[in-house]
């Protein structure tokens, strides 16, 4: 009669017990951080848009795209114009009028 290496092991070592379920919630545990460095590019990569501050002309009543086409440059990006994300006009923003921010005809 021939041993099964299953039931030689099972009579010289055991069946699986509290040990090795010990084992196994201990040594599963530490994949849980591993699941938080995995998942965090997911929350992390996407670069939000942002411009400038444009609170100079915000006093004038005007629509927030107005003044930003009035403050900020656009550049081409993947064949659209967007605003650029760092820049501003250098302009003495104290001195404009709404008529040069929103335009003669176009009052809020």
């Amino acid at each position: 009669m021939a041993v099964e290496v299953d039931e030689a092991l099972d009579k010289h070592i055991g069946t699986f017990g509290k040990y090795q379920v010990l084992l196994v919630i201990l040594l599963n545990f530490t994949y849980v951080f591993d699941a938080f460095h995995i998942m965090a590019p997911v929350f992390t990569a996407l670069e939000p848009e942002h411009w400038c501050n444009t609170s100079v002309v915000q006093y004038v009543n005007c629509s927030h795209e107005q003044q930003m086409s009035f403050a900020i440059p656009k550049e081409k990006k993947e064949g659209d114009m967007v605003y650029k994300s760092c820049e501003s006009f250098m302009c003495n923003y104290s001195v404009i009028s709404e008529d040069e921010v929103c335009g003669p005809d176009v009052k809020q």
